[in-house]
């Protein structure tokens, strides 16, 4: 702190020092968190550490440069007369939402100037916004939106529309979208369907799956009946043939057999192995319905774990916002 008087310049150790006079009114709440750079929370629970300079160790942003929007290079000078209200100001009301990790503004000066918000944290919220537009549209084209912090207010996230324009993603709490973003036709078509309707849509193809499900697996059980019921025959057959065959073997040891007699078994024999062909085949192709009726039934079974996984996958990161 300069001595003798004159105007006040802060230094980073004047920073601390005030950020530990806080009152208690400024401390955290039930419903946002205090706004912390150096250490924040992402929705899902894990903590994001960034690289950090001096002045963030001191849990108060540089206020010394602002940077311009959409990645500028340019850095003006900021800090000339801020007064101890001000810093104090500016640490109570940057909270973040609790549910998205978006700042919370509702309770910022309108259209705040200073742009004291640092890069790394700048780049984080940015990445948030990118996460929660992909937990609620999962079909999100990234590359065809260009997010970040407003021109005319540094606290804003904004999308920029086609012709250079700004239009704010979020409510101010920082909890949702503003509807005025969601109705934008380029933003629309950068963000697909919404994950409600695609969830919809997957608990459909779940019901039809299950559905024919039910189907399939009639069919492989009334194949199966049939396999087993062919498989008998072609066995009773098979026992019949090797009967007809000692009967007629002994009619040709016979010298005194009847010649018609045994015409007539030679026929019948000749006939029933016949048969048996007939319903040897009948099997086999039973047989194949039936191998193909399990894999129909394995694909179906697979077709709505990979639904309900898909369905669960979309409603985890839906609810997680």
């Amino acid at each position: 702190m300069a001595e003798g008087g004159g105007e006040f310049v802060p230094t980073s150790e004047d920073f601390e020092y005030l950020a530990s006079q806080l009152p208690d009114e400024f401390k955290e709440v039930n419903t946002t968190q205090p706004f912390k750079p150096d250490q924040a929370s992402t929705p899902y629970g894990e903590t994001i550490h960034m690289q950090t300079r001096h002045y963030e160790h001191s849990r108060l942003p540089d206020t010394s440069y602002q940077e311009t929007s959409f990645g500028g290079d340019e850095r003006t000078p900021l800090i000339e007369k801020d007064s101890f209200d001000d810093i104090r100001r500016r640490l109570s009301v940057l909270r973040q939402n609790s549910l998205t990790g978006i700042l919370n503004i509702s309770n910022v000066v309108p259209n705040p100037k200073e742009d004291f918000l640092p890069v790394e944290f700048k780049n984080e919220q940015i990445e948030r916004t990118k996460r929660f537009i992909k937990n609620r549209y999962p079909e999100f084209i990234e590359k065809e939106l260009v997010i970040g912090f407003s021109k005319k207010n540094p606290l804003v996230l904004v999308v920029e529309g086609p012709k250079g324009g700004e239009s704010p993603i979020f409510l101010k709490e920082g909890s949702d979208f503003q509807q005025s973003f969601s109705n934008q036709t380029y933003v629309k078509k950068a963000l697909g369907k919404p994950a409600t309707l695609l969830i919809s849509m997957a608990n459909e193809r779940v019901k039809t799956e299950q559905k024919n499900l039910g189907e399939v697996r009639q069919n492989e059980k009334r194949f199966r009946l049939k396999m087993d019921e062919k498989e008998k025959e072609v066995l009773d057959l098979e026992l019949r043939i090797w009967s007809e065959e000692e009967k007629l073997q002994q009619l040709q040891d016979d010298p005194a057999a009847d010649e018609r007699l045994l015409k007539e078994k030679k026929t019948l024999v000749e006939n029933l192995k016949k048969d048996l062909k007939t319903k040897q085949k009948d099997k086999e192709q039973l047989q194949k319905n039936y191998k193909d009726s399990q894999k129909t039934l394995k694909k179906s079974e697979q077709r709505i774990l990979q639904e309900e996984q898909t369905r669960d996958s979309l409603e985890k990161r839906f609810n997680s916002t």
